[in-house]
């Protein structure tokens, strides 16, 4: 039987969505925010990651090893933008950089549990915030080959340890998306 073995790429990139980003930390039994959905119904959403333009989230009905779904703040209403944004501001978030002068390097990593998964093939860019200590302060699935991959990969990835990016001399939050590759 051929075990299942996992790689990152060797590029770690920083998220280029913005020159600021806020992530809020909710917690599971958060019950968030009222989304518009594309049939003009609203959705209980647990916001993820606004950056820029951008905001990440799931569905209440989501699982969380799901890939985040993205919707452009510019289709939102005034009011939809507002409560995004007071969201971000107000729940507690860490403010990450897109742009610094160094970027967060891994210094330990370790590999997701395969044991499970048998000959299963693919790869998981995982997105995280990497706070000024270098530690994984949030991560989600920002797109999956196979979703039967997606739990393994945030257990995994919640255990890395980084070398902070740095602005200005500063350690600083960042924002960087890890692609994690699983051959057989």
């Amino acid at each position: 039987m051929k075990r299942n073995t996992f790689s990152t790429f060797t590029t770690i990139k920083t998220m280029a969505l913005g020159a600021a980003l806020h992530l809020a930390m909710v917690s599971c039994l958060s019950a968030g925010i009222m989304l518009p959905m594309e049939d003009g119904s609203r959705q209980s959403a647990e916001l993820k990651l606004v950056a820029g333009e951008k905001v990440f989230y799931h569905l209440a009905s989501d699982s969380l090893d799901k890939p985040v779904r993205v919707l452009e703040m510019g289709t939102l209403s005034a009011a939809d933008q507002k409560a995004v944004q007071n969201w971000a501001d107000t729940s507690g978030g860490l403010s990450a950089l897109v742009k610094v002068d160094s970027s967060a390097e891994p210094i330990h990593t370790v590999g997701p549990d395969t044991s499970n998964l048998g000959s299963t093939k693919g790869v998981v860019s995982v997105g995280l915030v990497v706070d000024e200590k270098g530690n994984v302060a949030r991560s989600f699935i920002m797109k999956s080959t196979d979703d039967r991959l997606n739990s393994a990969s945030l257990a995994a990835v919640d255990k890395w340890k980084f070398r902070p990016a740095k602005k200005d001399g500063n350690s600083v939050n960042v924002v960087v998306v890890v692609p994690i590759q699983f051959k057989s």
